[in-house]
């Protein structure tokens, strides 16, 4: 039987919270400052950090705070003291030239379109969810796709892929304009697994997000 909760049994402990803060001459830095670190991308293009991380602050100088969830982290280059802003896997719109366009153009060669109404969605064969391609007429389109639990994006599709990426069948000449891509013996499977950063953005996300969160002073 539980105790009833009164005035005799009950009390209240005081717990000590450790809040870091960043200060600059033994002063807290405040919102106007933070807004005046320079910003510079933490990451580099193959997931390696260009610096040392401090921490991350809870705070959207672009009013940036319903994009999604991502971080503003706060870090040192040199003697300089910057900010970043980091994308979550989900929305990370992450771009690994050439594989990214490679991987969707090789799909959709080999039947990758968009779902039909009481059909299975084409995307689960490669390992693929919420895929939008657009197509610029006569330029290269555009497109992104989930993998893995990171998004991705296609900065640049052929138009001859893209342009056919939304009909009920797609001729015989893009399968073999995507095998002249990958060669005979590649698929876009195989590419994705074997050149798209999965599982090295998801550990660069879980590293900044156990960060300090850093205080900063209105």
């Amino acid at each position: 039987m539980s105790k009833i909760l009164n005035t005799q049994n009950a009390e209240i402990t005081t717990v000590t919270v450790e809040v870091k803060t960043i200060t600059i001459s033994r002063k807290q830095v405040t919102l106007s400052v933070f807004r005046q670190l320079r910003e510079e991308p933490i990451l580099s293009k193959d997931l390696t950090l260009n610096g040392v991380p401090w921490g991350y602050v809870n705070y959207h100088p672009a009013k940036c705070g319903d994009e999604g969830e991502h971080l503003h982290v706060v870090w040192q280059k040199g003697n300089d003291l910057l900010r970043s802003r980091i994308n979550a896997p989900a929305n990370a719109n992450l771009e690994v030239a050439p594989w990214v366009q490679l991987v969707l153009s090789a799909a959709i060669a080999e039947g990758l379109q968009t779902k039909l109404a009481g059909v299975a969605d084409p995307a689960e064969k490669f390992g693929f969810s919420d895929v939008t391609i657009v197509r610029n007429y006569h330029k290269p389109g555009y497109g992104w796709f989930t993998y893995g639990g990171v998004r991705f994006h296609a900065r640049m599709i052929a138009e001859q892929f893209a342009a056919v990426y939304t009909r009920d069948k797609h001729p015989a000449s893009i399968r073999e304009a995507g095998m002249q891509i990958t060669g005979p013996n590649s698929d876009a499977s195989a590419i994705a697994a074997l050149k798209l950063p999965v599982s090295e953005y998801h550990a660069v996300w879980d590293a900044l997000s156990a960060l300090p969160h850093l205080f900063i002073a209105v």
